[in-house]
């Protein structure tokens, strides 16, 4: 499960393509997890939302919380991408 943040003008162009700045907290789940461990997943996202639309800063709880190795030290920053490299449903977010 992931929280998202990113820009709504998509970012600049880049060969051709809309190229876009997102940031991430990620909350890993198993393919294989059960459903209390999806719950759980879940529940560490809509309270790391709640959070953040409280007023907290983002970068402050994707580097205490996130669990994506890439990013949660950068405050959860992905920098710019193209699109078709992320999967669909953080796509679908990001742009």
């Amino acid at each position: 499960m992931h929280v998202c943040r990113s820009r709504a003008d998509g970012g600049p162009q880049g060969g051709g393509q809309r190229l876009g700045p997102a940031a991430n907290i990620l909350f890993a789940i198993s393919p294989q997890a059960t459903p209390e461990q999806k719950a759980e997943a879940k529940a560490k996202a809509t309270a790391a939302l709640k959070e953040i639309k409280g007023g907290a800063d983002f970068a402050v709880i994707a580097k205490s919380q996130s669990q994506d190795p890439g990013s949660a030290q950068n405050g959860g920053d992905l920098g710019f991408f193209p699109k078709g490299q992320m999967t669909p449903a953080f796509e679908e977010a990001a742009f």
